[in-house]
């Protein structure tokens, strides 16, 4: 079974979505003016036994964008990717004061057992 990092990473923020709050893949849309969360796989990496690999571990960026200062969401955010095997590795905030946009950013892995390519 091949594992999709962002698909997976979607379905543990499913109740950020059931709540309002679009989910998707890429960076800050300009157009959603509304509170959204986006995913970003920045890295993946083979842990290796006799030449073969057997773990891969994925580095994923989950990035809110808000008008205002979403630190309830993002402990939530946090809550549910632990829940969903991820382990946190830290975050960062700022806000673009030109378009008025607070940012969090938040850093997670997740090893999973590696998938043989044919």
């Amino acid at each position: 079974m091949d594992f999709n990092l962002i698909e997976h990473a979607s379905e543990a923020l499913n109740s950020v979505e059931a709540a309002g709050i679009p989910v998707q893949q890429g960076w800050y849309d300009e157009d959603i003016k509304q509170t959204h969360v986006t995913l970003w796989e920045l890295d993946d990496s083979d842990i290796h036994s006799n030449d073969a690999p057997e773990l891969t571990t994925y580095l994923l960026q989950v990035t809110i964008f808000s008008q205002k200062d979403e630190t309830a969401l993002k402990k939530r955010i946090k809550r549910l990717m632990r829940e969903a095997g991820y382990t946190f590795m830290a975050s960062a905030g700022s806000v673009d004061t030109r378009l008025k946009v607070h940012m969090k950013a938040m850093r997670f892995h997740i090893t999973v057992e590696a998938i043989e390519e044919e």
